[in-house]
């Protein structure tokens, strides 16, 4: 038996924005990314508010539901316009974890100069699991200048 279907017959396949209902999908793309930039800073944000400017106040919960939501915002951007965006996933939500712990240490560090002590738990824990963040991203950050560096070395 032959196969019918060959190289030649086979139609390429349309490009995912190029088809016609795509052409809505760059407003939908943008909502995508700016609510999962958005969303995570206002949760880290008001976390560090909460817990070090009012820490008197009940338990929050709207930022606990903010940063997930943020967070698969900004997963359902990246898998909608995975062609043409660089990095994976856990590389975009490991960036958009330190935007909120960037928040949150900056939030801290304009109480902590205004003389308002930073209780051990959770404001503390908060503020040294945003401190580890931020290293780390940092790390990612400049990891394609460690080998040059470690070959100088040698």
């Amino acid at each position: 038996m032959k196969n019918k279907r060959t190289a030649k017959s086979l139609k390429p396949r349309d490009h995912l924005l190029d088809r016609p209902a795509a052409q809505n999908a760059s407003t939908l793309l943008l909502l995508f990314f700016l609510i999962g930039l958005i969303l995570p800073v206002v949760s880290g944000a008001s976390l560090a508010i909460h817990y070090i400017g009012f820490p008197n106040n009940p338990a929050p919960v709207v930022p606990y539901i903010l940063l997930p939501l943020g967070l698969l915002s900004a997963v359902v951007g990246q898998r909608l316009c995975a062609d043409r965006c660089e990095g994976g996933v856990m590389e975009l939500l490991h960036e958009r974890f330190t935007y909120a712990s960037l928040a949150y240490l900056g939030w801290a560090v304009k109480y902590t100069l205004r003389g308002r002590p930073i209780e051990r738990s959770p404001a503390g824990l908060f503020t040294v699991l945003s401190g580890i963040l931020l290293v780390s991203r940092l790390l990612v950050k400049c990891r394609g200048y460690f080998p040059a560096v470690v070959r100088k070395q040698h």
